[in-house]
């Protein structure tokens, strides 16, 4: 067959803020990387659905269709690529529809049920999909018709599929690419130019894999597990590539921010290097004034050696999640070390740069005691921020296996994602969507009103200690060497208290309190189709 015409769209919602605001790299690597092994191949990148929907509608009026068309499946876009999808295979029955991404079943069984629940796509491509995608477009010029090239897609590493018998069919398996510099650089070619507009968060990946084998994360799979550099070179050439697209905007429509999305950025020798490539593009433009990174988990004296190069760029995170040692088994994090994380704060400081760690709410075997002491912990540590997380169950997450629900008693709850809902035209038809994600609200360890009490907790450390409302206080608690999180505890239990039916000294509070309390619940629903 001839080389086709594919279409691969990372969509995000765009009604009431740009949702994930990100220039689409992923996508932008697999155009590259087949246009490197199939140069006869045309691409085209979409990130907004009206902008896809403008494309369509010229389809409709005369303009080429596309042979394949795939989207990107995150937990901030899954319902709005899969209905855009579902009506183009409706209205365009010939064309190839296919998918990938991580948000996609752990478990065998669930995989072959999200590809019957999802009948409109072809094939999925998991893990990384550049050299699948370049072996999948070769496939098909290689075919003599579309009929030959179904029948041999299951050579191809990394694709799995339904066959006639609604059996899920994956001979090959997943590999890894041993070599990113096989993915050419999509800012270096321009394949990306169009989304350096200043809207869009510029976006780098200087290493793919992770170590750590955290059950809660898509990267704590064991094939993730070797980490994998690109070409330092490569690395300088896209920085500097950036800041100059960027530059050439008015003043007033830059972005100053740049997200790096490595899982552990820091924590290697090799990313030293890279902060002083960051800072010598800092001396000479200004830019990034803020990075948006994940920094390591281990290796403290190295993260705070990088953010010190960047000029304090870097938020220093000690992302802990869990300070209880069993749980830390049960998630498989044992092997971060905690000392080193605490420490983090202390030496941040010392430096002038800000800190932050995170928690999850509801990790197996956490209880309400040793989830509000690993906040008072952090607080007292003297971290800046403390982000508490609910404890979402990822698709391609061991942790949302059917064994780990069991062994842990996991009772969930749906809601609607901030900001992951808007209405778009298709086909002369009103596209509703909204993004869900299931929670766990409760454990063998955690009952449901336990889970609400830490729910209020974070309120209050939220209210009363993020963002140093007030300062003063925190300054004074350390003056008279008191522990913040005593003072944070007392505001606690007094919450509790205005909640009672024999103190009502406090209406505005209590109604504060009472609110939340009513929100938290009411965003909750038991059915995920229900809520749909």
């Amino acid at each position: 067959m001839k080389p086709p015409l594919i279409w691969l769209c990372d969509l995000t919602y765009t009604q009431q803020t740009i949702s994930n605001d990100t220039v689409p790299a992923a996508i932008g690597g697999i155009a590259t990387t087949i246009i490197k092994y199939n140069p006869k191949s045309k691409i085209k990148l979409f990130k907004f659905p009206t902008k896809l929907s403008d494309a369509i509608n010229k389809v409709i009026s005369g303009d080429r269709k596309p042979d394949i068309i795939s989207f990107s499946n995150y937990s901030w876009n899954y319902n709005l690529s899969y209905k855009i999808c579902s009506e183009i295979k409706s209205n365009f029955k010939d064309v190839v529809t296919a998918s990938g991404g991580p948000n996609f079943p752990f478990d065998i069984e669930e995989q072959k049920k999200f590809l019957q629940e999802n009948k409109f796509l072809d094939f999925y491509i998991q893990k990384e999909g550049e050299l699948a995608w370049a072996n999948i477009v070769k496939l098909w010029i290689d075919s003599s018709t579309k009929l030959d090239f179904f029948l041999n897609l299951k050579s191809i590493n990394n694709v799995v599929f339904l066959n006639q018998s609604n059996e899920l069919v994956q001979d090959i398996g997943i590999q890894r690419i041993k070599d990113l510099e096989e993915i050419p650089s999509p800012y270096l070619s321009g394949a990306l130019d169009e989304f350096l507009d200043g809207k869009l968060l510029p976006v780098i990946q200087t290493n793919r894999g992770c170590p750590f084998t955290c059950s809660f994360c898509t990267e704590g799979q064991k094939i993730w597990s070797l980490v994998r550099r690109k070409d330092s070179q490569t690395i300088q050439e896209e920085l500097n590539y950036i800041s100059s697209k960027l530059n050439n905007l008015p003043s007033e429509k830059r972005r100053h921010d740049l997200l790096i999305a490595d899982s552990n950025f820091g924590m290697y020798k090799e990313d030293i290097e890279i902060c002083k490539q960051i800072s010598n593009i800092q001396k000479l433009t200004n830019w990034p004034s803020y990075i948006n990174v994940a920094t390591g988990k281990n290796n403290k004296e190295r993260v705070l050696e990088a953010s010190k190069i960047v000029n304090g760029a870097i938020n220093l995170a000690g992302s802990v999640q869990t300070l209880n040692e069993k749980v830390q088994k049960n998630i498989k994090r044992s092997n971060i070390s905690k000392s080193q994380i605490l420490d983090l704060a202390q030496q941040s400081k010392l430096l002038g740069a800000d800190s932050y760690s995170e928690l999850i709410l509801a990790l197996p075997g956490e209880t309400k005691e040793t989830h509000i002491d690993a906040i008072n912990n952090l607080i007292d540590a003297g971290f800046n921020y403390v982000v508490m997380y609910q404890l979402m169950l990822l698709p391609g997450t061991e942790m949302s296996s059917l064994k780990s629900r069991k062994e842990y008693e996991f009772k969930t709850k749906y809601r609607v994602i901030p900001r992951g809902f808007g209405y778009y035209d298709f086909f002369n038809k009103t596209i509703a969507s909204a993004e869900i994600e299931e929670i766990v609200v409760q454990t063998s360890s955690l009952s449901f009103d336990e889970y609400l009490d830490c729910r209020i907790y974070a309120l209050c450390v939220n209210m009363f200690f993020n963002n140093a409302v007030f300062e003063e206080i925190l300054y004074l608690l350390n003056f008279l060497k008191v522990d913040t999180s005593e003072w944070i505890n007392e505001i606690f239990n007094y919450m509790k208290k205005t909640l009672s039916h024999d103190q009502n000294n406090n209406f505005e509070l209590k109604d504060i309190i009472s609110s939340f309390i009513d929100e938290s619940k009411e965003e909750l629903w038991d059915s995920k189709n229900d809520l749909l």
